[in-house]
């Protein structure tokens, strides 16, 4: 079953973590969820080192307004940054995490 692990994984963290940068879509803010939970959510994209410097950066520099601002991070590269491709969604930015089908997202 490959990936399986990996989607199991995220179930534990939803269930865990209900309120922890998680939107209603099943996306996450880059502006609310822990640095576990990128690393996890993001499905190795984001290293632990460049998801700390996201909570880092967030909490020096205040909540990200544009995707854009994400590229201020030290460590996003433009690979990492269009790998993720963030979203702009109403004064926040969003990743879009993959939820198995039937789980509740939070």
């Amino acid at each position: 079953m490959r990936g399986g692990w990996k989607k199991a994984s995220c179930a534990i963290m939803l269930a865990l973590l209900p309120c922890a940068g998680f939107a209603a879509d099943g996306a996450i803010s880059f502006n609310k969820a822990p640095a576990e939970v990128i690393v996890e959510v993001t499905d190795g994209i984001v290293d632990e080192t460049l998801a700390q410097a996201i909570v880092e950066y967030r909490e020096k520099n205040g909540p990200f307004k544009t995707a854009e601002d994400l590229r201020g991070v030290p460590g996003m590269t433009s690979v990492i940054f269009g790998m993720l491709g963030p979203i702009d969604e109403g004064g926040d930015v969003l990743y879009e995490a993959e939820i198995p089908t039937g789980m509740h997202s939070y």
